[in-house]
């Protein structure tokens, strides 16, 4: 979430809260163990795989990437949190908006992990084609969002867009034609922060070979 785009832009008071509370929100969530989702991900990724990590945070993933042997680039839109994912990975992590993704089929992977949902619906849908173009032809993209029917800004000011196993696959309608329908995986989870009772939908979609 860094510089603005118009109406395109992460609400400013979602990129507002991770700039004044990076140190915070990257220490409440360096040491949260996401192998239940992190694990299913990487199974279908070859040795070595190219990772994009979007919207890195802490960069507690992409240093987990990183010592697995995968070839990570990190980014987020946050500058102070782009600051401590850099001292986290050792990686010089790129200052970017989603929106503004310009790789062009470079990565086996992307992982988004609490991420995206803070685009508005709109958003997502100017968002998504840019993150499937990153990918190659057969290249994995997982994200996930919190459950429920309704989405909402918190208490903070944060956006939240929400969706249940039922629903979700809806927010992928504006890069239908780039996924295969045959390889979707969407599962249900707790959350993996100690003492918060919420859930989540993950999903894992494979950008189509080419023909």
């Amino acid at each position: 979430m860094g510089k603005t785009m118009g109406k395109f832009t992460p609400k400013d008071k979602t990129l507002e809260y991770y700039n004044k509370n990076a140190a915070e929100y990257a220490e409440s969530t360096l040491n949260v163990d996401m192998s239940n989702v992190l694990d299913e991900f990487v199974k279908g990724l070859p040795p070595g795989a190219r990772i994009l990590d979007l919207g890195c945070g802490s960069g507690r993933d992409s240093k987990k990437f990183v010592e697995m042997g995968y070839d990570v680039t990190a980014i987020d839109g946050s500058a102070e949190l782009c600051e401590i994912a850099s001292k986290t990975t050792g990686l010089g992590v790129r200052c970017l908006l989603f929106q503004d993704l310009d790789y062009e089929e470079i990565f086996d992977g992307i992982w988004a992990c609490s991420s995206l949902h803070h685009l508005t619906r709109q958003q997502l849908a100017a968002a998504l084609p840019k993150v499937m173009k990153a990918l190659v032809p057969g290249g994995l993209l997982f994200t996930c969002f919190k459950y429920g029917s309704a989405d909402f800004d918190d208490e903070r000011g944060r956006h939240f867009t929400c969706a249940t196993e039922d629903t979700v696959l809806d927010l992928f309608s504006c890069v239908n034609p780039l996924i295969d329908s045959s390889a979707t995986t969407i599962w249900i989870t707790g959350d993996n922060l100690d003492g918060r009772e919420l859930r989540w939908v993950n999903v894992i979609v494979k950008k189509k070979l080419r023909k």
